[in-house]
């Protein structure tokens, strides 16, 4: 990794920060006559990526750090990173994602497709 410990350490810092903050706005409850009379919020994406829990422990945001860093060095940068993401979205998930780089590397190889 290239990020100092302490760059990262504020990242965690913050990242927790902005989930505890969001955790405790979603936790009041809206007054009766505003859920009656308001239609519901779509909600916004605040984090680049979402995280399981809304106080998850720090190890594990650390072990997701450096495999996203390994994931941006193999793919060549974070731009290039993106787009392997953007691809596996709109393949429909990690499942035909890899269904479809089965497929690519068989043709590349020029044998049958698996």
């Amino acid at each position: 990794m290239t990020a100092s410990a302490a760059s990262i350490r504020t990242v965690v810092h913050n990242i927790k920060s902005d989930l505890r903050k969001a955790a405790a706005r979603k936790a009041k409850p809206a007054p009766a006559a505003a859920r009656q009379t308001l239609p519901k919020a779509t909600p916004t994406a605040t984090l680049p990526t979402p995280l399981s829990s809304p106080a998850p422990k720090v190890s594990a945001v650390f072990a997701n750090v450096a495999l996203v860093n390994q994931v941006v060095g193999a793919a060549g940068g974070v731009e290039e990173a993106r787009k392997v993401a953007e691809a596996v979205r709109t393949c429909g998930g990690v499942e035909a994602f890899l269904q479809h780089l089965d497929l690519v590397a068989a043709i590349r190889a020029g044998g049958p497709a698996a």
